[in-house]
């Protein structure tokens, strides 16, 4: 006869997912079949080329996602920065909890490429973003240093709640990329 045994996904590294399962007889075999349900989908992007490197959830359950984009008309709602400033600029976007609905997303950049690689939302909903930079007018505030020393450095940027303000902004890095 067949016993149902609860089995769940979990993340086991790096882009290295597996399942965990409750207690079970190890004398017998265990068939591991596992049902996916799409809780949702959704496009995010606009006339350029646009890619997502990350995505969390916020302490309230809501996607939040960042990446890098081209496009000038990407969706933007109660943006910081409503206005694509170089050749790519980082995206933020932070969806309701069933995707439905764009709560907000801003461009941050300079003017020349600026991509996110990270993302990382607080207890108090904030984000802190990693990511690097070509230009040298990425938006600064109460930096750690001011200035791009080599022809890419990293940022770390900490983003408020709403996506309008920035905590902090700082360039990191030396004379090479």
């Amino acid at each position: 006869a067949r016993t149902e045994i609860r089995v769940d996904f979990r993340r086991a590294g790096e882009g290295v997912f597996g399942f965990s399962a409750a207690p079970y007889d190890p004398s017998l075999p265990l068939m591991i079949d596992p049902v996916i349900s799409l809780k949702f989908s959704t496009f995010l992007g606009g006339n350029g080329p646009d890619s997502a490197s990350d995505i969390a959830l916020d302490p309230d359950g809501r996607p939040v996602i960042c990446g890098s984009t081209k496009s000038s008309n990407f969706p933007m709602m109660k943006a910081y920065d409503a206005s694509l400033n170089g050749g790519a600029d980082f995206f933020v976007a932070r969806l309701d909890a069933d995707g439905s609905k764009l709560l907000y997303s801003t461009y941050i950049g300079g003017s020349k490429d600026d991509y996110a690689c990270g993302i990382h939302p607080n207890a108090d909903g904030s984000l802190v973003l990693s990511g690097g930079s070509e230009s040298s007018n990425f938006p600064v505030k109460n930096a750690f240093n001011r200035k791009n020393s080599g022809n890419r450095d990293a940022v770390l940027l900490k983003l408020s709640k709403d996506g309008k303000s920035l905590a902090f902004s700082t360039y990191y890095g030396g004379s090479g990329d």
